[in-house]
């Protein structure tokens, strides 16, 4: 879906970021997932049209524990509807004619449908 991305300025390991969600609102909490070292978040379960919400990204250096720094983001996603028109079928009635030999389960029409 996107990256998010932080900067460390210390050197080597201690450098390197580990990203987590500290949280996420509107019951979203199973809905995404951010990847810890790459930062990619991604939605993973079944997200409600028309709703906003809102995740909280962290950003966490590698130094020992108790020197650990971390820092947080707000990532608003608003879920909307791509698409609004179902189906489109464009003729109400199609004549076919089949012969009578043909063998049974023979598909003898497609529907054509624009989407």
């Amino acid at each position: 879906m996107f990256q998010v991305q932080a900067t460390d300025q210390d050197a080597g390991v201690n450098g390197v970021i580990t990203y987590s969600l500290a949280s996420v609102s509107s019951n979203g909490a199973s809905k995404f997932s951010v990847h810890p070292a790459s930062g990619s978040v991604r939605v993973i379960g079944n997200v409600v049209r028309n709703t906003l919400y809102t995740l909280l990204i962290q950003a966490t250096d590698n130094a020992a524990v108790d020197q650990q720094k971390s820092s947080q983001t707000a990532v608003l996603v608003n879920v909307t509807r791509t698409g609004n028109e179902g189906p489109s079928i464009p003729a109400t009635n199609y004549n076919i004619y089949v012969s009578e030999g043909v063998p049974i389960d023979t598909s003898v029409f497609a529907v054509p449908v624009s989407i």
